[in-house]
């Protein structure tokens, strides 16, 4: 999987963009859905995200948390 997204050209700095637009005082929940590591940025401004079971994103976000678990011995 490669991705090459210009720092200038985002869906983070798009969805950010619109959201000034059309809600501009963060009275409505923001619902995103990604599955790939580059779409990060763009999950961290939504309120509730989606990712599917069998995605890059979900896959290293469950390798990290089973990293931290296995060192910590608690998740947090």
């Amino acid at each position: 999987n490669l991705a090459v997204i210009p720092l200038s050209v985002s869906k983070q700095k798009a969805a950010q963009y619109l959201l000034s637009k059309m809600n501009p005082t963060g009275a409505q929940a923001v619902l995103g859905f990604g599955d790939s590591l580059s779409d990060q940025p763009f999950l961290n401004t939504c309120d509730w995200i989606g990712i599917p079971n069998n995605s890059q994103l979900n896959r290293t976000l469950k390798t990290s948390v089973d990293a931290s678990y296995k060192e910590k011995g608690f998740y947090g």
